[in-house]
């Protein structure tokens, strides 16, 4: 049996075999009229919630984007919270690709001017 302090959690999320978590990033296009109010209000509480980091930004018109990097388990949970906000707010366009991570988020998520 293996004792894991908060140090080696944080390093393995948990898991007893020392095996390291999986991290995953991607890029998330989506159209929404009221793009701003509900990356604000919404999506920047769930990345919060659920533990990732990245940014969202105006792109054009009323497309956005999203970066999301994070444990693979949590980037999921983010990215099905997401949907479901973009649906709520009556936009169907929502598009998920891989993505690199190409900067560091410093921990946090941000919605850009």
């Amino acid at each position: 049996m293996v004792k894991l302090t908060q140090k080696n959690k944080a390093a393995n999320n948990g898991s007893k075999t020392g095996e390291r978590c999986m991290k995953k990033c991607v890029r998330i296009t989506l159209e929404l009229s009221e793009g701003r109010d509900i990356l604000e209000s919404q999506i920047k509480r769930y990345a919060r919630n659920v533990g990732v980091e990245g940014i969202a930004y105006h792109t054009q018109g009323d497309e956005y984007e999203i970066i999301v990097n994070g444990e693979k388990e949590n980037v999921e949970k983010f990215i099905d919270k997401a949907h479901e906000a973009v649906i709520q707010a009556g936009s169907e366009e929502f598009l998920v690709e891989p993505a690199t991570k190409e900067e560091d988020f410093r921990g946090v998520f941000r919605v850009l001017q």
